[in-house]
């Protein structure tokens, strides 16, 4: 036989509505835990597909020949003198 909500209220009274703050907190407790969880499943995704790229450039950067690698450090070295002949010829323009 089911009760319904109106007679077990009735028969329990006041402990019904301390069991009814319970479930209550029950609920906060459980959607507080589940927004922590979730927090940290996304923490955990960043973290690891951070370091899966970090790994993927790192295996691409050890695949690199040494003439490649020359290759790069010489475009870094062009690029900071290209900036560098820039910033000389912007100083030179605003002195005209």
């Amino acid at each position: 036989m089911r009760i319904d909500d109106f007679t077990l209220q009735q028969q329990s009274g006041q402990l019904w509505l301390d069991i009814q703050e319970r479930l209550a907190a029950k609920d906060a407790t459980i959607a507080t835990l589940t927004a922590e969880r979730d927090a940290l499943k996304k923490t955990i995704a960043d973290f690891v597909a951070a370091d899966d790229a970090g790994k993927a450039k790192m295996l691409a950067d050890a695949a690199k020949s040494a003439a490649e690698k020359a290759r790069d450090a010489a475009q870094a070295e062009f690029d900071a003198a290209q900036a560098e002949a820039d910033a000389l010829k912007a100083k030179l323009d605003a002195l005209k």
